[in-house]
């Protein structure tokens, strides 16, 4: 009887000393929880914002659903990947391409990292907001040029038109006025015509500082102060 009498009391006690080292620990992980805020609070009240970027890859998302990402930071190149975009919860965006043969539904992430909100895209580093995209060479290009070949304008949205000068009566237009794309190839500014049968047209530029000059076929452009 003593026997059976001392085999319960030590299952009693190792049940004891069991219960206790378990409520310890929920104790101890209930105290760090405590002391270790959220990652990312539930009840935060934010809006994201329009650039975010992880140096290697920028991501813009408009007020109208559409983003883009683009391989570096140079918004005037052509994006990687275009699409619509939707916040679906505190927690996640949802992106959702264009060019995929199948609907594709592409879950981003949005944490905080040392305090800071971050999207993090599958298979990219975390992106921070920033206020504006980094500043590039089609930005000290940007706006209206004049020169022989008429007025060049050189849009933001990477459109441009060019406006003929009108000369004499008896003088011929050299280059008919017409609009298209602009971009930067090399040290050239590239346009090309939405005409049907017209050629690219190529004008070299130099950056020095702040200021920068261009040239057209048909001679140098100066830089309107105002357009």
């Amino acid at each position: 009887m003593n026997r059976w009498t001392s085999l319960l009391a030590l299952v009693s006690l190792s049940l004891i000393v069991s219960c206790q080292s378990e409520e310890e620990k929920r104790q101890a992980e209930l105290a760090e929880m405590i002391q270790t805020p959220l990652e990312h609070d539930p009840t935060d009240q934010f809006d994201l914002a329009r650039w975010w970027t992880n140096g290697t890859h920028m991501l813009r998302l408009d007020s109208n659903a559409y983003y883009a990402l683009y391989r570096g930071t140079n918004r005037y190149a052509i994006p990687i990947e275009r699409g619509r975009w939707g916040k679906t919860s505190y927690a996640v965006v949802i992106l959702e391409p264009y060019d995929t043969l199948d609907a594709e539904r592409i879950r981003v992430a949005i944490s905080r990292i040392d305090g800071e909100l971050a999207l993090t895209i599958p298979r990219l580093e975390p992106m921070n907001a920033i206020d504006r995209p980094p500043t590039v060479i089609e930005d000290r290009l940007l706006g209206a040029w004049e020169g022989e070949i008429g007025v060049l304008r050189l849009n933001s949205d990477g459109t441009y038109t060019l406006t003929p000068n009108v000369g004499a009566a008896d003088e011929p237009v050299i280059i008919a006025g017409h609009e298209g794309t602009w971009s930067v190839i090399g040290g050239d500014v590239t346009l090309i015509p939405r005409t049907p049968g017209m050629n690219a047209i190529r004008m070299p530029f130099t950056i020095n500082g702040d200021a920068a000059s261009l040239t057209s076929p048909e001679g140098p452009l100066v830089r309107r102060t105002t357009s």
